[in-house]
C-alpha cells in the first residue's frame, strides 16, 4: 500500500531532488491522480478489488461509493445464485439471474436485477482510483509496483515543462513497469488456479 507522499517522494527522486518540495506540488499531485486512474482503468486488477454486500429494494440497490465504471467481477444473491451482466435494453430477454449497472462517478452507481426474489447481493468489484487531495492525504493505493505511478507522473512533469519534450524514454520505462504488474497478475492468477484445482481434486476447500 502506498500513499501520495510515497509517490511524491519517488517522483522527486526521479527529478533529481533531495526531497519533496514544500510548495508548488499541486500539479504533481494532479499528475499522480491521473496516472492512478489510467492504471486502474487498464485491467480488473486483483489487488484493486473489494467485496461488499448490497441491499436490493424493488430490484435495485446502490453499489459501493468506490465502485468504478465497468468494474463488476462477480455478483451473487443470498441464495448463492450467480448473476451475469447484460445490456439494460436487453435484460428482459435473459434469465432472472442477470443485472445491469447505471450511474457515474459523481452520482454513484446503481445495480438492477431481473427478478423479484433477490434481497441481498454479494458483489466483488474493482475500485475506482484514489483521488489524493494533498501531500498529507492518508488514502492508500495498493499497486504492487509503486514506482509505476511516479514514472507515469514524470511524463506529465516533463510535458508541463516543455510541451515539445521527447518523453519517449520516460514513457517506455512507465510501460515496462505496467508490463511487470501484468506479469505479477498472471502469476497470482496461475497460483490461484493451481490451488483451487488441487482443492477440487482432493475434495477439500482451501
Amino acid at each position: 500500500m502506498a500513499k501520495v507522499l510515497d509517490f511524491l517522494t519517488d517522483l522527486s527522486y526521479l527529478l533529481g531532488e533531495d526531497s519533496v518540495p514544500t510548495t508548488g506540488i499541486d500539479s504533481r499531485i494532479g499528475f499522480i491522480n491521473r496516472v492512478c486512474e489510467d492504471i486502474v482503468g487498464r485491467y480488473r486488477w486483483s489487488w484493486n478489488q473489494a467485496t461488499a454486500s448490497v441491499t436490493i429494494t424493488t430490484k435495485a440497490g446502490d453499489l459501493p461509493t468506490d465502485y468504478r465504471m465497468g468494474g463488476m467481477v462477480t455478483c451473487k444473491d443470498q441464495d448463492d445464485n450467480f448473476y451475469t451482466e447484460v445490456d439494460e435494453q436487453y435484460i428482459g430477454n435473459y434469465s432472472p439471474y442477470t443485472f445491469y449497472v447505471n450511474g457515474n462517478d459523481v452520482d454513484g452507481y446503481v445495480i438492477t436485477v431481473n427478478n423479484d426474489t433477490a434481497t441481498t447481493l454479494t458483489v466483488e468489484y474493482c475500485k475506482r482510483a484514489p483521488l489524493f487531495a494533498g501531500s498529507v492525504d492518508t488514502k492508500e493505493f495498493a499497486i504492487p509496483i509503486k514506482m509505476a505511478v511516479s514514472r507515469g507522473a514524470l511524463i506529465d512533469v516533463r510535458r508541463s515543462e516543455n510541451p515539445f519534450a521527447d518523453v519517449a524514454p520516460e514513457t517506455q520505462e512507465f510501460e515496462n513497469d505496467i508490463k511487470k504488474i501484468y506479469k505479477l497478475e498472471r502469476q497470482l492468477k496461475s497460483r490461484y488456479q493451481v490451488i483451487t484445482s488441487k482443492a477440487h481434486y482432493n475434495g477439500t476447500d482451501l
